[in-house]
């Protein structure tokens, strides 16, 4: 017993860990470094893999319900979506990079030791929302920089650290009432709730601010009568103390000689005009999945300042890529959610405290949801495998206390001897790909250093090491290509990081939003000198 209890410790530790790394990889991955995007996927994918092995020893139950149904039907028309489009290698990328969302959900979902790989994993995600937080903090009063942290815009990083904090909130709810925590436990959890809504307020992103303030009175209206009332009040004590802190140093004339990192509102009504014409002239199936910011120059509005890489609206950049039958099954998924929220929250048969938690995931991801139709959520791949897990969370709690036998699919897997393979197989598939697609990404950067260096022999091995590993990369084999017209000072060089190459580099498959911010590392690199 002893053997297989350390057993199950091992295999949630590793677990933990593999998502903690994905987040990781995710946060540092601003788009010029594919290896990072290339080791988030992968450690999924890993965690995936151990998780389907283990499910040989016994009936594998996978839920059977509307959600998880929806949620699958939208991953493979993704799938689909990659066959039609122009330009499949930007799809194709594109679609691993949403699918960090369902496979963090499928991953949590149809793993046995998912309950204590969410102990570990929520505790290790409120810690790098903390971090993510002060150094914000740092930016805005060190530096002089907008509240952003790793992420390329402030809205990206308001987005996430309300995706985390909501259920944090639930958390704290629930330890003041129950006193299942100890005193410096709840202590410590109120202070980082204090400093992460500190740091959204510095954002002064009013999307995240609107989305925050419409999640927290859900979260407290609904909470009311299974909570004490002294755990409502300290929560919105909290919440107000810290908006009303950066709102005092605003009025003293504290502020920071910055560039907005996303658009004012009628700024936003000019893409979206010209988006919707887009859209008009658009096929019911979509334009293909990731190449909205290459169909759009002929529908660019001249007074339009933004990058053009994003609608700053998911669900209609969704259409126009997807489809409207992508849309249809994203919408389903969402409404689906709301609605399994209902009946755990009219559930009498499900303990109250359960319900605060519930309401607590639901409406981190209501802060996602509603934020998304003036940004870009549902391209940043640390925020969408962050939901992904909390959505297997809230799938867990709302349907483990009324799923029926009748709502599982059982397969034997014990007497199919060939089912290890089977999953090693479909990993390893994918994985080689994301590898392939990391290390060819770096041997392309180091030829272009070497290029600008004038090292065109060792640029050239360079290129023809990363078609090696990624052949069907058009940014590298337009770049190779390029590399020939280098003694020609009438052909100018088109380098791979150049703006101007004749395949757009600084697309939402190389950076996250606007911005001209180095990569993340060495970001973090630069500022941490200047703080010293």
């Amino acid at each position: 017993m002893s053997i297989l209890a350390n057993r199950d410790v091992s295999n949630t530790h590793v677990g933990a860990f593999l998502i903690l790394l994905s987040l990781i990889a995710a946060l540092f991955f601003s788009g010029p470094e594919f290896w990072l995007l290339s080791l988030s996927l992968i450690s999924l994918l890993i965690w995936g893999c151990m998780v389907a092995l283990r499910l040989r020893t016994t009936a594998a139950r996978i839920p059977l319900t509307a959600l998880t149904l929806s949620l699958t039907l939208f991953w493979i028309w993704l799938a689909f979506s990659t066959a039609w489009s122009k330009v499949p290698t930007v799809s194709f990328i594109q679609f691993w990079w949403i699918s960090a969302f369902p496979l963090a959900f499928w991953a949590y979902t149809i793993d046995s030791e998912r309950n204590g790989v969410w102990e570990y994993a929520a505790k290790g995600v409120l810690i790098i929302a903390l971090l993510l937080a002060f150094f914000s903090i740092c930016q805005f009063f060190a530096l002089h920089e907008p509240a952003r942290s790793l992420f390329i815009t402030r809205n990206s990083h308001a987005a996430f650290l309300n995706l985390v904090a909501l259920p944090g909130a639930a958390y704290l709810l629930i330890g003041l009432t129950e006193r299942k925590y100890s005193r410096g436990g709840i202590l410590l959890l109120a202070l980082a709730l204090y400093v992460i809504f500190f740091s959204i307020s510095l954002t002064t992103s009013r999307g995240a601010t609107l989305s925050l303030s419409i999640a927290m009175l859900w979260l407290v209206v609904a909470s009311m009568k299974s909570v004490q009332k002294r755990g409502v009040l300290t929560l919105l004590a909290i919440l107000f103390a810290a908006f009303a802190t950066a709102h005092l140093i605003h009025l003293i004339g504290f502020h920071i000689d910055s560039r907005p990192s996303l658009f004012e509102a009628h700024d936003r009504i000019i893409i979206w005009e010209r988006a919707w014409q887009m859209l008009r002239d658009s096929p019911w199936y979509g334009i293909g999945l990731g190449v909205y910011f290459l169909a759009w120059p002929p529908y660019r509005n001249p007074a339009d300042g933004s990058s053009g890489f994003f609608v700053h609206n998911d669900y209609l950049q969704l259409w126009i890529e997807i489809g409207l039958p992508g849309l249809l099954l994203l919408v389903t998924l969402l409404l689906l959610v709301l609605a399994a929220w209902w009946r755990t929250f009219r559930n009498s048969g499900i303990p109250p405290m359960k319900k605060v938690e519930v309401t607590g995931l639901f409406c981190g991801l209501l802060t996602v949801a509603g934020h998304s139709f003036v940004d870009f959520n549902f391209y940043v791949i640390s925020i969408m495998m962050t939901a992904g897990l909390v959505l297997g969370r809230f799938q867990q709690l709302s349907r483990g206390y009324q799923i029926t036998s009748a709502h599982r699919l059982q397969i034997k897997l014990a007497g199919i001897k060939i089912y290890p393979l089977i999953v090693i197989f479909f990993t390893l598939v994918p994985v080689i790909y994301l590898a392939s697609l990391g290390i060819g990404d770096s041997y392309a950067k180091k030829a272009d250093r070497q290029a600008a260096e004038a090292l065109l022999e060792e640029a050239n091995q360079s290129f023809q090491l990363a078609e090696s590993f990624a052949p069907w990369d058009d940014r590298i084999l337009s770049a190779h290509a390029d590399l020939y017209r280098q003694g020609n000072p009438a052909y100018p060089p088109i380098r791979l990081r150049h703006k101007e190459n004749a395949v757009p580099q600084r697309s939402p498959i190389i950076r996250q939003g606007g911005g001209d911010r180095p990569p993340a590392r060495e970001y973090l690199r630069n500022t941490w000198k200047t703080l010293s």
